[in-house]
């Protein structure tokens, strides 16, 4: 099975780009994340005097903002760290013992990430983590166990996202329940094989260049274009 992109007047609004990795939030609940996720709130200000006097990588400051009645602890990643150009970065995982694992996967990006910023890994069976990484979806009992100060790089039914069919098909029901104007952001698609005939015929009258996705891969695994 396959999904097939085509052109779209307003397909380069859909590129994501930057130039930094994603932040990462850490919500700690009812408790304030302070108390169970970095310690003393003091220590927020000494890793920001530190930042400040050397006049780096001062974005990386883990700082609490208010979320409703809730303080939500975050922390922002740089990629800086994969260079060795954020030493001080290690501060924050190694003053506040912060740890991660993986389980089923390996991916040296987000290690050299993790480790250029203080954590600590622990074997795969272990219950002491911050961040657990995984190469696939989780069952319901995994996430119910998760402690307020733990966070995974999957959530349930994630797939309506990140399946290339399951999100067409998902936006496709929003154009009709909300009006195509408010979902126009995505250029045209067709699921194969069972939209083939309505891709023939926006094939053969659509000049320019198409592009074949298998619905469930990444890495760019599987692509290729076609065209006329």
């Amino acid at each position: 099975m396959a999904s097939v992109v085509g052109n779209n007047p307003n397909s380069n609004d859909i590129i994501p780009r930057s130039s930094s990795v994603d932040s990462a939030i850490f919500d700690g609940g009812e408790d304030s994340p302070d108390d169970i996720f970095y310690g003393e709130e003091e220590s927020f200000d000494e890793l920001n005097e530190d930042n400040q006097q050397n006049g780096r990588c001062k974005a990386l400051v883990p700082r609490l903002i208010r979320y409703g009645s809730k303080r939500v602890a975050i922390i922002q990643f740089s990629p800086k760290v994969v260079y060795g150009r954020c030493p001080e970065a290690k501060k924050i995982g190694e003053k506040h013992c912060l740890t991660f694992k993986f389980v089923k996967n390996e991916t040296k990006l987000i290690r050299n990430i993790l480790e250029g910023h203080g954590f600590r890994e622990v074997h795969p069976s272990s219950s002491e983590f911050n961040i657990m990484w995984t190469g696939g979806g989780m069952k319901p009992f995994t996430l119910r166990s998760l402690n307020p100060f733990q966070r995974v790089n999957h959530f349930p039914r994630s797939y309506e996202m990140t399946r290339k069919d399951r999100l067409y098909k998902n936006v496709q029901k929003m154009q009709q329940e909300k009006g195509i104007k408010n979902f126009n952001f995505i250029p045209t698609t067709f699921l194969l094989p069972y939209e083939f005939e309505d891709f023939s015929a926006a094939f053969q009258r659509e000049k320019g260049i198409w592009i074949i996705k298998p619905v469930a891969s990444s890495q760019g695994k599987g692509i290729f274009l076609i065209n006329h």
